[in-house]
């Protein structure tokens, strides 16, 4: 039987904007996600900050570049930071805002059980954009060559926009071993919902001193999104690990056509 051992909460993706409350939907389902990487995204885990026609004139971030994802039909650049602080990215984001880039949208709200902050934003110099998804020690980044105005959503603020939620955890049985859950959604009640349409990043499960990473996707279309990955990964009871959950979340409705996401959370095998 699985066992539930961790569950956290946090707010990340800047789709749209506006959060009022966390409520979870309770129709969401977990399906299996993708292990296949698009054939359409050029991945690297080489350490190496990427030089491309999107990361062109963006400061390199403090920390270690833990993946790259260039999605040639989607048309963007994925990069997950690893080992920023909270100072760190507060001042990169003022880094940021300095060359050049106005904030669209920023929301933080603590990650209940878990002590840390969680940061969602979307920035834009007016022909680039850039979601921003920090938290604790992980910074998830997807840039996009698509301008916003901030100045012409400022009536929608306040009616037409939403953020988006992601709920994770984890189980854990002696033959499938650790299984990562996570979800995205509009909590209940709050509207526009989401038109997702895809979903691209990586599951980093750490149980011992074995690390494993697992692609986390899915193409399917809906207004919530559940995956589950099933890493096989075992371990005795009482070994310590760490998740990251990191990604971008693509939706037909969302202000630049997608936003980041990221989550991490520490385990422990019952």
């Amino acid at each position: 039987m699985k066992r539930f051992f961790v569950i956290a909460l946090c707010i990340i993706l800047v789709v749209s904007f506006v959060a009022c409350s966390a409520e979870r939907p309770s129709n969401i389902k977990a399906e299996n996600s993708s292990g296949t990487i698009p054939d359409s995204i050029t991945f690297s885990d080489d350490g190496i900050w990427p030089d491309n026609e999107y990361t062109q004139g963006i400061p390199t971030p403090p920390g270690t570049i833990g993946w790259v994802m260039l999605d040639s039909e989607q048309e963007n650049c994925s990069i997950q930071i690893d080992g920023m602080t909270k100072a760190q990215f507060d001042s990169y984001y003022e880094q940021l805002l300095g060359a050049g880039y106005t904030e669209i949208e920023k929301v933080e709200e603590e990650v209940k059980g878990q002590g840390y902050i969680s940061i969602g934003t979307i920035i834009s110099n007016g022909s680039k954009s850039i979601s921003l998804a920090y938290a604790e020690s992980v910074l998830m980044m997807t840039i996009v060559n698509r301008g916003v105005d901030g100045s012409k959503l400022g009536f929608l603020q306040s009616s037409n926009l939403t953020n988006v939620y992601v709920n994770a955890y984890s189980t854990y049985d002696a033959q499938d071993g650790v299984q990562v859950i996570t979800e995205l959604y509009v909590p209940e009640g709050e509207k526009p919902k989401p038109q997702f349409s895809m979903v691209n990043g990586m599951v980093t499960i750490t149980v011992g001193d074995e690390t494993s990473s697992f692609f986390l996707g899915t193409a399917a279309e809906t207004e919530a999104v559940g995956l589950a990955v099933n890493s096989k990964m075992l371990g005795s009871s009482g070994d310590k690990g760490f998740v990251v959950i990191a990604g971008t979340a693509y939706a037909d409705n969302a202000v630049v056509g997608c936003g980041s996401f990221g989550i991490s959370y520490e385990i422990t095998i019952p």
